[in-house]
């Protein structure tokens, strides 16, 4: 397990602080059949932690490898979001097409 510990810990060795998803082993250790490393949790904390969490939780080990620890980012969306964002593409749509208005005019009197 010490060896496991060291080989994790030297993937990210400053210690980074963030959400870092934590996945089982891949039972199948063949390269036939069907692979799948199950998601065991997700975590916000010092990458250090999370090796310690992920060592300790059931089926992050199945026939030796150890599973994988990954850092994953998170799109932060406050409340009103996709209302302002869907605002700006109707927005972003009228402009386009003043300019391409705008364009064809430009083209009638030779000019770009």
């Amino acid at each position: 397990m010490e060896r496991h510990r060291q080989q994790l810990k030297a993937q990210h060795p400053n210690n980074p602080f963030g959400f870092w998803e934590i996945r089982g082993e891949d039972s199948n250790c063949d390269f036939g059949g069907y692979h799948h490393e199950p998601l065991l949790t997700r975590v916000e904390s010092d990458y250090f932690d999370a090796v310690e969490l992920a060592l300790s939780l059931d089926g992050f080990f199945s026939w030796g490898a150890g599973g994988s620890i990954k850092q994953v980012e998170f799109a932060k969306l406050p409340r009103g979001s996709m209302a302002r964002i869907e605002a700006l593409r109707a927005k972003r749509r009228t402009l386009v097409d003043d300019l391409e208005q705008i364009d064809e005019e430009l083209r009638k009197y030779g000019a770009k």
